[in-house]
């Protein structure tokens, strides 16, 4: 930020309902459950709550929201964790904040600050450069924080996180620079727990949903199922802040069957699948490129 101012299944299923307003507060936080990159198309804005950011260790301890997303994970195997965020727009200036949390029932008020990133543009200063575009957590770094502005060895990036079972992490995004978006990808040997993304695949029912493909995908997504009668189904598209993109109504027969659904017009990101019998509703993930 300048110097003269200061989220394979990826969320809860009840995420599907939230606005994108809601999305990108603390309180609801994206749930991450694997590795796999995210991308992140626009930021517009900072949720209900702003500035909802304690014990920073960079920024003497302000950093304000301007464009931001919240995301949220619990380790399952512990190791190092690294992370690369490439914004959209090259030159944007990303800030970030990792805190791990005590108490995973009240994270937004147990939270504690372990890297903090503030570096970025630095108002008439040629060397700004290096402190803006691709940031994130690498093994070459050593530092925990990097305040505003742009000063002697920073380079945007900061150490990686030592990682043990059962900790609970919140990662804070915010575009200082414009409402584009990023892309999130994780490294290391850490990996994390999906317990809270795990969608029953069968009801009373016994509807059972396969994985979708091809995927990733350019044009379609093909969707297998198994029904045990005759009923009706909607597959519904959602962005990854829950926005419903298309909707479509089929009848289902008894007995295995596929229905294909066009994509090519979604622009290359992050979706997911619901499909809903009214009975039941299963979600999938997709790629589109």
């Amino acid at each position: 930020m300048r110097k003269m101012l200061l989220s394979t299944c990826l969320f809860l299923f009840s995420f599907l309902s939230f606005s994108q307003s809601q999305n990108i507060d603390c309180e609801n936080a994206i749930v991450i459950c694997d590795k796999e990159k995210i991308t992140i198309e626009s930021l517009e804005g900072f949720g209900n709550v702003k500035d909802d950011l304690t014990g920073l260790t960079c920024s003497n301890g302000v950093l304000k929201e301007k464009n931001s997303i919240w995301f949220k994970w619990k380790v399952d195997q512990p190791g190092n964790l690294m992370f690369n965020i490439s914004p959209l727009k090259g030159g944007d200036d990303i800030d970030f904040v990792v805190f791990k949390v005590d108490d995973d029932s009240d994270a937004c008020q147990t939270m504690e600050s372990v890297r903090c990133m503030a570096s970025g543009e630095n108002l008439g200063r040629e060397e700004q450069s290096k402190c803006v575009g691709k940031t994130g957590l690498r093994k070459q770094s050593s530092d925990f924080n990097e305040d505003t502005g742009c000063h002697g060895e920073d380079d945007n990036f900061l150490a990686p996180l030592q990682t043990e079972k059962g900790e609970t992490y919140l990662l804070f995004i915010n575009n200082y620079s414009s409402t584009t978006g990023f892309e999130l990808e994780f490294a290391g040997a850490s990996e994390f727990s999906n317990k809270k993304c795990q969608i029953e695949e069968t009801t009373k029912y016994n509807l059972s949903i396969g994985e979708v493909f091809p995927n990733p995908t350019q044009e379609f997504v093909n969707v297998t199922l198994e029904s045990p009668m005759k009923s009706n189904a909607t597959f519904t598209i959602v962005d990854i802040y829950g926005k419903q993109l298309s909707v479509k109504k089929e009848k289902l027969l008894e007995g295995k069957q596929q229905t294909k659904i066009d994509v090519k017009n979604l622009s290359a990101g992050t979706y997911f699948i619901t499909i809903s019998t009214g009975e039941e509703s299963v979600l999938r993930k997709f790629i589109k490129i």
